[in-house]
């Protein structure tokens, strides 16, 4: 992305979490240092995510969080597991290794997200054995699924996890008590989905909580029924798009629609999207997608103040990504 893009989305940020925390302004700090602490670690992870102060880079910011996350920062580990982990597998077991002391110490929120991390990526076979030995609850009850094994289940939910004890309500109802109260100290501890549906504010709540963290699966489940509070809502659509550029029509959208029309805030959001870094094997879906994004943004940018030079930028790229419409007249899309 340019750097005038990163300014630009910056700037909207700044302006759309105005009394936010990630508003505020904090120093520089460069390179992490090796005493810094996993809170700290994880500020300095979401000013690289948002481009806040410094360049706006992915890349640092899952360095960042992943460091925090071995530094015994559940949440920046959940912020992985949730955001980062589709292209970046490998880190899994490190991951888990966080997580699981933290489980086995009595931290529901650790034990939950660990087995979001087991319930998304397919581990060893002998290590979710040796997990399940070693009293994870949910290495357990993957390997109940796997074998249909009742005792394994039961076993699961001994040991707090209260999906092994939902599986086996039907042939022992007595779980049924064990799995709410599971669910119900999950949600205290601060997992949104174990909330739903018998707490629903709390949920909610959570849910914004660690979309704004940097979660990008909370941030969809936040999209889909955005607070009535315009301030709240940019911040929620901002970090959204931060996490991934098929968001960024969204907020744009949102900005336009505005009483006051953003059309600024629109053109920085339209930039993230269009000028995104395309992934290895990204298809003709995407392409398109990205492309129309920034005819889009050409086309705001042709809007008083006009900036004919953005403009042509963002029609030039649209053209690289196969819209057609884009291209100068007498040239086609490759």
């Amino acid at each position: 992305m340019s750097s005038y893009s990163t300014l630009m989305f910056t700037a909207i940020f700044a302006t759309a979490c105005s009394g936010s925390q990630a508003a505020r302004t904090h120093p520089d700090s460069g390179s992490s240092s090796p005493r810094a602490n996993p809170a700290t670690l994880a500020v300095e992870a979401r000013r690289a995510l948002l481009g806040e102060g410094v360049p706006r880079d992915r890349e640092r910011a899952l360095t960042l969080f992943f460091e925090a996350c071995q530094k015994g920062d559940p949440r920046s580990c959940a912020v992985i597991i949730g955001t980062f982990m589709r292209h970046e597998e490998e880190q899994v077991p490190a991951v888990l290794d966080a997580l699981w002391p933290r489980c086995r110490a009595g931290d529901p929120f650790s034990c939950r997200i660990a087995s979001d991390a087991l319930g998304s990526y397919r581990i060893a076979d002998s290590q979710i054995r040796a997990a399940c030995a070693g009293g994870n609850a949910s290495a357990c009850t993957m390997q109940a699924k796997d074998t249909s094994n009742n005792a394994l289940f039961i076993k699961a939910c001994d040991l707090g996890d209260p999906e092994a004890c939902e599986s086996v309500i039907p042939s022992d109802p007595r779980l049924e008590e064990r799995a709410t109260q599971l669910r119900i100290s999950g949600c205290k501890a601060g997992y949104a989905r174990d909330c739903y549906p018998h707490d629903e504010p709390s949920y909610r709540r959570l849910i914004v909580e660690h979309c704004l963290a940097g979660s990008l699966q909370d941030c969809v489940l936040a999209s889909r029924s955005l607070p009535t509070e315009r301030a709240t809502a940019a911040r929620i659509l901002t970090m959204a798009c931060a996490l991934t550029a098929k968001s960024c029509r969204e907020l744009a959208d949102f900005h336009l629609e505005a009483p006051d029309r953003q059309v600024e805030a629109a053109r920085a959001a339209l930039e993230v999207s269009c000028f995104d870094e395309l992934y290895p094997g990204a298809g003709l879906r995407v392409h398109s997608r990205l492309g129309l994004d920034c005819v889009k943004g050409a086309k705001l940018y042709s809007e008083a103040p006009a900036d004919p030079t953005r403009a042509a930028a963002m029609l030039k790229r649209a053209c690289e990504l196969g819209e057609s419409s884009a291209c100068p007249q007498g040239e086609t899309a490759p």
